[in-house]
């Protein structure tokens, strides 16, 4: 009996190890699967992570040593518990989605996590031949030197017909990289028209140095993601006696100008240009600006701005300067030459873009205005003797009008006397009385007025010395007066 109860004792122990052999082997369980082991570029690798009944998550992977060969585009960590030989049991799944960066043989390596250790997946990564779209990446030279800007492009050539595609952000810390440009343009090839997308990017390498820089992925409509390539550069390394500021490329200044063609003392103006080129900023720019423009009792420069923009064409950056100024003297002033030193990289040395010349005249109110009241008296002073002339011409052939007019109305010798009277400016004047005044005007006429006027004084002056006017002597006044008119 004894021994009996000793061999059930025995076999149940026996079970419990098993089981508990068993739950232990599930615990410990961590792997790594993929659906296949052949995959063409630009598509998606789907690699899952499991852990079953561990503590640790899988959150904690660092995931990073997949970047040499992959992209890791995204990841989602899904817990829940799975029944298993009538136990439920933890279940932890971290799906990453991969887009390899180059074809031929890939290692996804082994994962430690804790104590357990997942094992190496091998994929075969082949070239797409139903690709849509056909990649080619910029033919650069080799050499370049340090914060020498390089022009770098991705071609995007699509098969058939255009789809939607962006790329990635271009990183890398040993250069400066600009944001990429997109622009469109179409090639013929077997007769046929191929929308083609370019990607440009602007790079200054920082380092010297054998440098490989990895361009982003193309990313297609749905879920496609193609590499762009890599570029292998040598970066030579710069003179130390060179300014550590200067660009390493030409600078071009041009659209030099002012606001204004006329300009006034104590009043705001703007003196603008534009720079471009590659390798300057605006704030390497401001510290240039700030040595060569200096304030003075004549001029004073305000603060400057700046507005900095790639070309249309992707290849060079530039810069608009706007420099606000007042003068405060009525002279000519010279405004200073604006000097951009650059380093020539085909010599090596370094070199400088001027600004052509600008000459300034500032005037006043105060001198505008005297000028232009100089100008009207002078022109008062040109034409007041001919206008004075006019005016007084005038009014003597209105008032002979009036004479005629007047005579032709009475033959009363005093009536008569007083109209002709009339005749002279001098009017209410008495010495024209006299046959020596009507003389004095005549002299100042024209031959035939003075002829005209000489007799009719002749006939005033009979009537001053009594004689009485007869009718033909009205009519005798009456022509003369019309001759006049």
């Amino acid at each position: 009996m004894k021994l009996f109860l000793k061999t059930i004792l025995i076999f149940i122990l026996l079970i419990l190890s098993i089981e508990t052999s068993m739950a232990k082997k599930i615990s410990a369980m961590f792997e790594i699967t993929t659906s296949e082991h052949v995959y063409a570029i630009g598509h998606p690798v789907d690699v899952i992570f499991e852990t079953r009944n561990h503590n640790q998550s899988l959150s904690s992977l660092n995931l990073d040593v997949l970047e040499k060969d992959f992209i890791v585009h995204d990841f989602n960590v899904d817990k829940f518990e799975d029944f298993v030989d009538g136990k439920f049991i933890r279940v932890e799944n971290l799906v990453a989605r991969l887009y390899p960066k180059r074809t031929g043989n890939l290692k996804i390596p082994s994962f430690k996590l804790g104590r357990l250790k997942s094992k190496a997946i091998f994929l075969n990564i082949i070239n797409d031949f139903n690709s849509a779209i056909q990649i080619r990446t910029t033919n650069v030279k080799k050499t370049y030197y340090q914060r020498e800007p390089i022009n770098i492009y991705v071609d995007v050539f699509y098969r058939q017909k255009k789809i939607l595609s962006s790329i990635g952000e271009l990183k890398n810390k040993d250069f400066i990289t600009s944001e990429s440009v997109k622009t469109e343009y179409t090639i013929t090839r077997n007769g046929a028209s191929i929308p083609v997308e370019r990607f440009s990017w602007i790079i200054t390498p920082l380092v010297e140095g054998k440098q490989i820089l990895k361009l982003p992925m193309i990313k297609t409509g749905g879920r496609r993601m193609y590499p762009s390539g890599n570029l292998k550069l040598n970066i030579l390394p710069l003179p130390s006696t060179l300014p550590n500021f200067v660009p390493v490329s030409a600078q071009l200044i041009s659209n030099n100008q002012i606001t204004n063609e006329k300009l006034w003392i104590n009043k705001v103006y703007f003196w603008t240009f534009t720079i471009i080129g590659n390798g300057l900023n605006e704030n390497i720019l401001e510290k240039l600006l700030s040595k060569q423009l200096k304030t003075n009792f004549n001029i004073r420069y305000f603060p400057r701005t700046y507005k900095k923009e790639r070309t249309a064409d992707g290849t060079q950056y530039k810069i608009d300067v706007k420099i606000p100024f007042k003068l405060y003297k009525t002279e000519r002033y010279q405004l200073p030459v604006i000097d951009i030193p650059y380093i020539d990289i085909v010599t090596g040395l370094l070199e400088h873009t001027y600004s052509r010349k600008i000459s300034l005249n500032a005037t006043s109110h105060l001198i505008e205005n005297s000028k232009l009241i100089f100008s009207l008296i002078l022109l008062l002073l040109i034409f007041i003797q001919p206008l004075s002339k006019i005016i007084k011409f005038t009014y003597i052939k209105y008032r002979y009008r009036k004479c005629y007019a007047a005579i032709s109305q009475t033959t009363n010798p005093n009536k008569i006397k007083d109209i002709l009277f009339q005749l002279t400016p001098r009017f209410n004047n008495q010495s024209i009385m006299t046959l020596a005044g009507w003389e004095d005007l005549a002299a100042t006429q024209n031959s035939n007025q003075q002829v005209t006027l000489n007799k009719i004084s002749k006939l005033l002056n009979s009537s001053i010395y009594g004689k009485q006017y007869s009718e033909n002597d009205i009519v005798v006044l009456k022509n003369l007066i019309k001759s006049l008119i």
